[in-house]
């Protein structure tokens, strides 16, 4: 057999393998995703949070089959298109990379969104000492934590081109064998993210992250990694927003959110009459203070001339969230 007649049915052997679709699988993999996940000193009073599973929210084209059942599609182009002359590369597009196949050099990826990216925040939470506790939740009734750790799903996308550099399949791993990339991968990651008051359900926190990467491909390299960048770009996700989080300071609230809050100044004033056992003047003005989510109802006196002594007959402090007396002090 001479080298031509060789080369010919390597080329030809390789050319099957690809086009009949790779057998390895993949998996997503937080643990072993390159780069260091962000710690912070431990905080004198820290809260603990719950994760719960990510929502989906990914776009998805619905083709109408006619009398048959709508498909819900998300993959466009085809790796076939290598096959011609002059295409410079075959291609394909995935909004659900986790529910097809026919990447550039992987058979399978196997990953649940939901449950995988919030078992990775869960791993990031606990890394960063942000938080006393922290666990997984799969429904609000089971959440029994000072907040709710949630995420959105908003990008997962997938683009892969496997080279045929217009010369199609058949002869492309001339170029492959010499060194050449045979193909690349691309990976995109958007993701919301939300810490929610358990007790109030409250959105106290929100960040956004949105970001891609690309990895090349060889016939001697990186085979099967068409998706090993979705776990770095979750860490890299993470990262950006436990660092926004620890700079903010969860207590601190605005005006506006106190007064949604609070009960009102006439609820206040009903507290400290009902609270109160001294005598007042019930023809005078009473003075309602409010500073730092504590009301101050001051009820008056009306004092003799000369006379001395307070010039109150009661102030009653209120938790201006809960309605709770915290203290009583009569003339």
């Amino acid at each position: 057999m001479s080298i031509k007649t060789m080369f010919l049915s390597s080329a030809l052997v390789l050319v099957t393998v690809l086009l009949s679709g790779c057998t390895n699988i993949a998996r997503f993999d937080y643990t072993d995703a390159p780069g260091p996940m962000v710690q912070f000193p431990e905080a004198r009073e820290r809260k603990s949070i719950a994760v719960m599973p990510f929502l989906d929210q990914r776009g998805m084209e619905i083709i109408n089959l006619g009398d048959r059942p709508q498909h819900i599609y998300s993959d466009s182009g085809s790796l076939y298109w290598g096959l011609l002359p002059l295409f410079p590369f075959g291609f394909v597009q995935k909004k659900l990379p986790e529910q097809s196949n026919d990447f550039v050099s992987l058979g399978y990826f196997d990953f649940d969104p939901a449950n995988d990216l919030a078992a990775a925040s869960i791993e990031s939470l606990k890394y960063s000492n942000l938080f006393s506790w922290v666990g997984k939740a799969n429904s609000l009734k089971q959440a029994e934590t000072d907040y709710i750790w949630q995420g959105t799903i908003t990008d997962l996308g997938y683009r892969g081109k496997l080279f045929s550099y217009c010369i199609t399949y058949f002869l492309s791993p001339a170029l492959w064998i010499i060194g050449a990339p045979s193909g690349v991968s691309h990976n995109q990651l958007g993701v919301d993210f939300a810490l929610v008051e358990r007790a109030t359900g409250e959105t106290v926190w929100k960040h956004s992250y949105h970001g891609n990467d690309y990895i090349m491909h060889w016939i001697y390299a990186r085979v099967g990694d068409d998706t090993s960048l979705y776990a770095a770009l979750m860490k890299q996700a993470m990262n950006q927003a436990l660092y926004n989080l620890s700079k903010t300071d969860l207590n601190k609230r605005t005006e506006a959110d106190i007064n949604n809050k609070i009960i009102s100044r006439e609820e206040a004033i009903s507290i400290a009459l009902k609270a109160n056992i001294m005598k007042y003047d019930k023809s005078g003005n009473i003075e309602v203070l409010l500073k730092e989510g504590i009301y101050t109802v001051i009820l008056p006196v009306n004092l003799p001339p000369n006379s001395v002594g307070p010039d109150f007959a009661a102030k009653v402090e209120i938790d201006a969230e809960s309605g709770k007396v915290l203290s009583l002090i009569g003339s």
